[in-house]
């Protein structure tokens, strides 16, 4: 049994002129553990109920003298009274007696002759939310005396909340910007994959026109220089890949000098024609193990932050290269007390001379989101401390208001041997009788890879796109000794074709070909075994290995 008080049992008021209904409800009622009262009409009940009022009534309509709808009207027009609930309980079953029954301020209607479970039910029901309304009336209660407490101490705090606001508006204002930056990236990665298939073709058009050229020819030279000419192209689309997050972070012996040379004409594009770049590299290679894309981040978010110092102003961001080393005693006074391990490391210093920083802002800037901009460009502070510290370095702050700011970049400093020349051999092996299914939707590049297979008396079988692809080994997997396929293509892309190909042949290499980087290529591919990569653009020859070493090892 539900009771409106967890110290007392709850009173019921049952009203109804007839006797035999009476002592009924009253005795089940009493059972259950309510304290009953009874009287036979209505003028008994507005007494009854104004001498000690229930916590619930039971009320017949049809009763001599005042009906139920009467007795209910007058109870809710009382202040004191109104809030009692009410059931009606009445032989009367039309529609219409319902409807005027709630209309008058009943909460429920039980139609006779009733079943006791039924009655129990809606009056249990009735008083459990009487309770609650209650409990509810209560915490009004309370929470209005904690309002009214704390009104006083959030007017001394409205100056406190108006900064908070303002902060939130600027980090949701950040926000809005990284957005803007992912779309930008999703556009960058879109268009470097386009370009790099448009570079793979013209990179097999002259590596067929070069194969059939005379070598003692100017034709020949002019050749070898657009090849060139079309590497370096490739650093463009590996950027937008890495600015995009879609280039595979491999990590290789950079020379920081090149990399910082190799963006001069984006660090001119990217700052106003107010700034001017001071650049002071040293003459001998600044060689770190790093990512290129997110070694380039750095320099570039570094110098576009410097530039933005100034505002409106005219000022020059002074960019710096120097060895260092670190000793085991010595420290660097690194951002987050960061602790560099001893040895040398190769430095990159990016400086301006513009307000400073402020101290109240020193300790927020490397927070994620954090600008004290109008509009943001860069990824921020934060994930370029993640960039260097990724690349087991370290950042050192120096900022003095009015005199300006200065970030040092640590980078362990990295040693090679003499690198062999990077030409590619020819195959040691001949594999004249291999047979290759050739899978792209590019028509240049299919058709150029092709010519290029059979210059060098190797079979093709074509397929424009995915499902062709898998009609063709369906029909011929035992002669085709490697599949080369694009990922990226209609109907059916790369990593579904394979599936489906691995249902006749589960060995049968597979060299994946993608203007994406390798790991957001082959992450979409589940079982990689027999499968290899080769990012376009390529060189003919650098295929023409790949497909040595898996075919005669």
């Amino acid at each position: 049994m539900i009771r409106p008080s967890m110290h007392r049992a709850a009173n019921i008021l049952i009203v109804d002129d007839t006797l035999p209904n009476l002592r009924l409800l009253s005795d089940m009622l009493q059972k259950h553990g309510y304290i009953i009262r009874g009287v036979t009409n209505g003028v008994m009940a507005l007494t009854a109920v104004k001498a000690e009022p229930p916590d619930l009534i039971l009320l017949d309509i049809k009763m001599p003298q005042m009906d139920g709808y009467t007795v209910c009207a007058q109870l809710k027009e009382d202040a004191e009274t109104r809030d009692i609930p009410i059931i009606f309980i009445s032989a009367l079953d039309d529609s219409i007696d319902k409807v005027r029954a709630f209309a008058v301020g009943g909460v429920d209607y039980i139609t006779k002759p009733f079943q006791i479970e039924e009655v129990l039910a809606r009056v249990q029901t009735q008083l459990n939310m009487a309770g609650l309304r209650q409990q509810l009336a209560i915490q009004n209660s309370q929470l209005e005396q904690v309002v009214a407490q704390r009104t006083q101490t959030l007017a001394e705090t409205v100056t406190q909340l108006e900064h908070e606001i303002a902060e939130r508006k600027a980090m949701e204002k950040a926000m809005r910007q990284a957005h803007k930056l992912e779309s930008l990236g999703v556009l960058a990665g879109g268009i470097a994959h386009d370009f790099n298939n448009m570079l793979t073709g013209i990179m097999m058009e002259m590596s067929v026109a070069l194969l059939k050229a005379d070598p003692t020819s100017a034709t020949y030279e002019h050749l070898e220089k657009a090849i060139n000419i079309t590497d370096q192209a490739q650093l463009l689309t590996r950027q937008l890949l890495a600015y995009s997050g879609k280039e595979n972070f491999e990590m290789m012996a950079l020379d920081l000098n090149e990399i910082i040379n190799n963006n001069l004409s984006f660090l001119h594009a990217a700052t106003p024609n107010r700034i001017t770049l001071d650049i002071d590299l040293t003459t001998e290679p600044m060689l770190t193990e790093a990512n290129a894309g997110q070694l380039q981040q750095v320099v570039m978010n570094l110098v576009i932050n410097a530039a933005e110092a100034y505002e409106e102003e005219m000022g020059s961001v002074y960019i710096r290269t120097f060895v260092t080393r670190v000793a085991e005693q010595a420290g660097v006074s690194l951002v987050g007390n960061q602790s560099l391990l001893a040895g040398d490391y190769v430095c990159l210093q990016v400086r301006d001379e513009a307000s400073g920083i402020s101290p109240e802002n020193l300790s927020k800037i490397f927070q994620p989101f954090f600008t004290t901009k109008y509009s943001g460009r860069g990824l921020g502070l934060s994930a370029i401390l993640d960039i260097i510290r990724e690349h087991r370095g370290g950042l050192a702050l120096d900022s003095v208001v009015g005199r300006g700011t200065t970030f040092t970049v640590y980078l362990p400093i990295a040693v090679i041997a003499e690198e062999a020349d990077e030409k590619m051999s020819e195959p040691a092996k001949k594999i004249e009788s291999a047979q290759v299914l050739l899978v792209d939707d590019e028509a240049v590049i299919r058709l150029t890879l092709s010519e290029m297979f059979e210059m060098k008396g190797i079979g093709v079988i074509e397929a424009a796109d995915g499902e062709e692809g898998v009609a063709q080994f369906k029909e011929k997997w035992q002669n085709i000794d490697v599949v080369v396929m694009d990922m990226t293509m209609p109907h059916m892309d790369g990593a579904e074709a394979l599936a489906q190909m691995r249902q006749y042949s589960t060995t049968t290499p597979v060299i994946i070909l993608s203007g994406y980087g390798q790991s957001q290529a082959m992450d979409q591919i589940e079982n990689k075994e027999h499968v290899y990569f080769m990012k376009k653009p390529f060189k003919f020859e650098q295929l023409m290995r790949q497909i040595t070493e898996i075919l005669v090892g």
